[in-house]
């Protein structure tokens, strides 16, 4: 289930702390943007979380956390990542869902800022660029939706990129 993040990903995070304390935020992380480059290959997007209680420690994988289900490993546990990513390819004008052959979710690290406002202001970078091409013979346009789970397995809002033709 563990992947070297230096072989399949680089990710960039900017953790900023709130500036203005009497703005209340949500304790749900809220995705408040979302992009892809295709030129980097990177998905990129911006959210915020109240109560600052957002990102896993490597140790975290017990409990929620644990990588599988099952004792007999072969349930993979969707909370052991905290970023998830769907792909889709329109085909014949229809959306579908494609499965890839390895996940493409994520581990977020520990993000806490320190002080007494825990609020989160975070952009993060997802490099892509390993699984990408995904395309199949069957489509050239692709879409991105992503959810992000917090440590108290609060969900997220749902985003989705804009639609993205793939250029021959």
């Amino acid at each position: 289930m563990k992947r070297p993040a230096s072989i399949y990903m680089v990710f960039l995070m900017l953790v900023f702390v709130s500036c203005n304390e009497d703005e209340e935020l949500p304790p749900e992380p809220v995705i408040n943007e979302i992009i892809f480059d295709n030129d980097s290959k990177t998905l990129e997007f911006l959210f915020t979380d109240g109560d600052g209680n957002f990102g896993l420690a490597p140790s975290d994988t017990l409990g929620p956390f644990r990588p599988f289900e099952d004792d007999e490993q072969t349930i993979p546990n969707r909370f052991y990542y905290n970023l998830w990513v769907d792909y889709f390819e329109k085909r014949d004008g229809i959306w579908e869902q494609i499965i890839t052959a390895s996940p493409i979710d994520f581990r977020v690290p520990l993000l806490t800022p320190t002080g007494q406002n825990k609020q989160l202001r975070v952009k993060v970078a997802y490099d892509m660029s390993s699984f990408i091409p995904f395309l199949t013979a069957e489509s050239d346009t692709i879409m991105f939706q992503i959810r992000i789970v917090d440590r108290i397995l609060n969900v997220s809002n749902t985003a989705e990129t804009l639609p993205l033709v793939i250029p021959d």
